[in-house]
């Protein structure tokens, strides 16, 4: 921590005499992040909250380095548990360095179409997501979903943390004893899987898979959450039109899910009865379970054949086929 600050005192000192070095300014970002994401403790955060607000004074907040150190400032009240100031922080942020707002708050120009997802896009994209998770960790349920409606109205566009704000609002139509219909729970699922897994419900379509969200499929490594959203999105849908008696629907989202994602591999040893990658293995029991429903024996078999004999699953990209109630038969692509 000691070296991060002399290093960004000394970057920083040259930056002030030579302000326009862009070069310059690139190096003292790197040494203001390294220094900001390792205040771990009410000393370290107090100082870099100021050192951030003494950057924003001298350089202007339209600065490079300012920009940076107001959202970090949003991080350090967030660490700080500080909820309502971060929130403010971050909403300071987007109204600074994103898209002109009207009085309402929203984008004035209509939902922001970005040209490329570039980092400065990232951090508009977190901001927003922040406010939302300061809304819930201070126990703000109508705030945290007033917040993730503003995204979806505001940021839809190249925005993988849609993931989440359409996890979380299709997760609003199962609340209450309305949500515990049939009904309810068949708008539930699909909401679940058109908002964040595909548009479409047409699993059969030769072109599905290139209709799946963007963020199904890219696994941007600075959206680390969108995987976790889109399993338990698929999964959920998948249980839920079981409930409702689709299992045909049940099914093949199942085998998609197992085609998706390859059951992950640990190195470390295990203990008696730890499954290396619990979703895929809750996804492969629940498949099972969609055929029973389904009166396929023999799919159901060799789906349920590791149970029987203990022999490990494979890693596998061929689901079994789906045969239906009318005899036919549709096979998962590979």
């Amino acid at each position: 921590m000691r070296a991060y600050d002399e290093l960004f005192t000394i970057a920083k000192g040259r930056l002030d005499r030579s302000p326009d070095d862009q070069e310059l300014e690139k190096q003292t970002l790197e040494y203001l992040k390294g220094l900001v994401t390792r205040s771990d403790t009410d000393d370290l955060i107090h100082s870099s909250l100021e050192m951030c607000e003494e950057i924003i004074r001298q350089r202007g907040q339209l600065s490079e380095l300012s920009r940076e150190a107001r959202y970090y400032m949003g991080e350090l009240y967030y660490l700080r548990k500080d909820f309502s100031t971060a929130a403010k922080t971050f909403r300071d942020f987007i109204r600074i360095y994103g898209p002109k707002q009207d009085a309402e708050g929203r984008f004035a120009d209509g939902p922001w179409k970005p040209e490329t997802v570039d980092d400065r896009t990232v951090q508009l994209h977190e901001a927003a997501l922040r406010v939302a998770h300061c809304c819930y960790l201070r126990s703000h349920h109508q705030n945290m979903i007033a917040a993730y409606r503003w995204i979806a109205r505001n940021m839809p566009e190249q925005n993988p943390t849609m993931a989440e704000v359409n996890y979380w609002l299709a997760m609003e139509l199962g609340k209450g004893k309305e949500g515990q219909t049939a009904e309810a729970k068949r708008k539930l699922a699909e909401a679940l899987w058109t908002g964040v897994v595909d548009p479409s419900l047409d699993v059969y379509d030769k072109d599905f898979e290139k209709e799946f969200h963007p963020w199904v499929t890219s696994r941007d490594p600075r959206y680390p959450d969108v995987e976790r959203y889109v399993k338990t999105a698929m999964l959920r849908s998948a249980d839920l039109f079981g409930q409702v008696k689709q299992h045909e629907l049940a099914a093949a989202i199942l085998e998609q899910y197992l085609r998706l994602y390859l059951r992950a591999e640990r190195n470390e040893r295990l203990a008696p009865g730890e499954s290396p990658d619990e979703l895929y293995d809750v996804a492969h029991y629940a498949l099972g379970r969609q055929y029973i429903a389904l009166d396929d024996t023999f799919k159901l078999l060799s789906t349920y054949l590791v149970y029987a004999t203990g022999i490990p699953l494979r890693r596998t990209t061929s689901p079994p086929c789906l045969n239906m109630n009318n005899g036919s038969s549709r096979c998962s692509r590979t």
